[in-house]
């Protein structure tokens, strides 16, 4: 058993049932809900520990602290909610929220801090905590409460953030979901000194394909340039559809020299496509890309627009 008093250590604080679980008795519950505690004070970690157990009936949490910002950053496990102490050995204020924010970009957090500042509550909720709760406010059952709270106003956030990011055609993210999910992707790289691509690929002929096999063939040949794309990238690069025959992707550690691999596969998933039997048109499309680097940093929009560029070019070429 880890000691909490080891600063320097990452704890597994479970309930009383993830207790059992980690001495052999049960198994992980598969729907708990992982919550992250940013907590250097081993003593209130302590009271949050005891603050959530034994977990209420009908559901289940682990918990786990990260006692520097570093140590909850650098986590390859992705939490469901996130408790927050806004000073830490490594990060102070607001600071410390934008932080969490960009590592985690969509996962709710409970700033829970003993700052006295009457406006830190309502600077946090704007900057996207969900909720905020004073050190010396804290009970089982308020603590109970507010993660309650902040995991069904997530929720309800999120279904409504699916609904304005995500293309109704296609299922991938449209112009406004790529900038939102791309962005954090993008800040996260530069500030490692990590390569990524932008690119930029449209569909040719759709204009054909509607006039000649009507508007639900235009729609299918959409369909198809959208499967094209996510055979052709990872899950966890950025895929939308910008609207039309128009489609971006964000690769994630994407060196420059990777470009032409890339434009190689997409059109071995359109021969893969179009060999399909039954087929009434085929499908193609001009592919564009900018690489970005710690050499020539560029913002986001500015890597779209010359990928865009490249595939006009790439188009004319084809011609």
């Amino acid at each position: 058993m880890i000691s909490l008093d080891n600063p320097a250590s990452r704890v597994a604080i479970a309930s009383q049932d993830s207790r059992r679980e980690a001495d052999g008795a049960v198994d992980p519950a598969p729907n708990a809900l992982a919550i992250l505690l940013v907590e250097d004070d081993p003593i209130f970690a302590r009271l949050v520990r005891a603050a959530l157990e034994p977990s209420p009936a009908g559901s289940e949490w682990t918990l786990t602290l990260a006692t520097t910002l570093a140590d909850a950053c650098a986590s390859t496990a992705t939490p469901d909610l996130i408790l927050l102490d806004l000073t830490l050995p490594d990060g102070r204020g607001l600071d410390t929220l934008a932080r969490i924010r960009e590592r985690f970009a969509f996962v709710p957090v409970v700033l829970l801090t003993g700052l006295e500042d009457p406006d830190i509550e309502e600077r946090a909720l704007t900057s996207g905590a969900q909720d905020y709760l004073g050190k010396d406010e804290l009970t089982p059952r308020s603590l109970r409460r507010v993660v309650r709270y902040a995991m069904e106003r997530h929720r309800a956030q999120l279904d409504l953030l699916r609904l304005s990011t995500r293309d109704e055609l296609t299922g991938l993210f449209n112009r406004r979901g790529f900038f939102m999910a791309a962005q954090p992707i993008a800040r996260l790289a530069e500030r490692a000194g990590r390569a990524f691509v932008v690119f930029f690929a449209d569909l040719d002929g759709l204009k054909v394909i509607n006039d000649t096999f009507g508007h639900h063939a235009g729609d299918e040949a959409i369909r198809d340039a959208a499967w094209i794309l996510t055979q052709t990238f990872r899950t966890a690069d950025i895929v939308a559809r910008l609207g039309g025959d128009e489609f971006a992707v964000l690769a994630a550690d994407a060196p420059a020299d990777k470009i032409d691999v890339m434009r190689r596969r997409v059109a071995k998933w359109q021969v893969e496509r179009n060999t399909e039997p039954g087929r009434l048109y085929g499908v193609s499309m001009s592919v564009g890309a900018a690489p970005w680097s710690t050499a020539s940093p560029k913002s986001l929009e500015t890597l779209l627009e010359e990928a865009d560029a490249d595939a006009y070019t790439s188009k004319r070429r084809s011609r």
